[in-house]
């Protein structure tokens, strides 16, 4: 498992951790479909991505093109929100090019969906009001 997840109802969110330096389509496949299968998730949640420590990105067009069909899939279902946000945490180049491509192969705007540099601004962003060490405790 190249990932691990909290959930943290109180504040409406789940955060998503890299576990290693290279983060593929199969990654974000995986745990999205692990996450929404949790009897703890609710569609409403909001997804924070912490790829601080990620360097590499393995995502082509056509797994963004997956990715994208399988996040409509689970918003037909009612299973996430279409309300809901996403935010990627990284400075990587990768990251961000990956979470460009994601923005506009999703059709998500800029008030739904964000990349930034750190934990603090993610948090911010979303109006979630903790220290960014309280959500990522072990």
């Amino acid at each position: 498992m190249a990932y691990r997840y909290n959930l943290h109802p109180s504040y409406g969110l789940v955060v998503i951790r890299a576990q290693g330096a290279k983060w593929t389509g199969e990654d974000i496949l995986e745990s999205a479909d692990e996450i929404v299968a949790d009897d703890q998730f609710a569609p409403d949640y909001d997804w924070i991505y912490d790829m601080r420590y990620v360097h590499h990105t393995v995502i082509d067009v056509e797994e963004i093109e997956r990715i994208v069909d399988r996040f409509r899939a689970f918003r037909e279902k009612g299973r996430v929100d279409s309300n809901s946000n996403s935010v990627i945490v990284g400075s990587d180049e990768d990251v961000h090019f990956t979470g460009i491509l994601y923005q506009y192969k999703s059709n998500r705007t800029e008030s739904q969906f964000q990349i930034v540099d750190t934990m603090e601004a993610a948090l911010h962003w979303l109006g979630v009001e903790t220290a960014a060490s309280e959500l990522l405790e072990e």
